[in-house]
């Protein structure tokens, strides 16, 4: 018996030696991101300095109708759009920080990249 634990030992370290010892990858958790709320007042700045970012994005998905593009989005031309507010707070709730309370106090377009991305 104590041959056959030996040799399952022996077989474990070295296939882990030929193959690798390797756990499972940890997937980091995104960044809890609380600002969501500042996004409407970043977007309406946006829109009233005329900003590229306040326009409707596209989401990548085509549409015929409103209904194919999901809650809060609109078909356009083909292609679902979704407002700036809700790309920010969708983009938040996946945690990437976009700082809307800066985006909501800058006074030109070209401002908008001296407002920081990473918490």
């Amino acid at each position: 018996m104590k041959n056959e634990s030996t040799t399952k030992f022996i077989a474990a370290v070295t296939s882990c030696l030929t193959i690798g010892c390797r756990e499972k990858p940890v997937t980091p958790m995104p960044p809890i991101v609380t600002d969501q709320a500042a996004c409407p007042n970043a977007c309406s700045n946006l829109r009233k300095l005329g900003c590229e970012e306040a326009q409707p994005i596209e989401t990548n998905v085509s549409c015929i109708v409103d209904s194919q593009c999901g809650r809060g989005a609109v078909c356009s031309a083909g292609v679902c759009l979704v407002s700036c507010e809700k790309f920010c707070v969708d983009t938040e709730d996946r945690g990437v920080w976009l700082d809307p309370t800066c985006v909501a106090r800058v006074s030109s377009c070209s401002m908008i990249d001296s407002c920081p991305t990473a918490k």
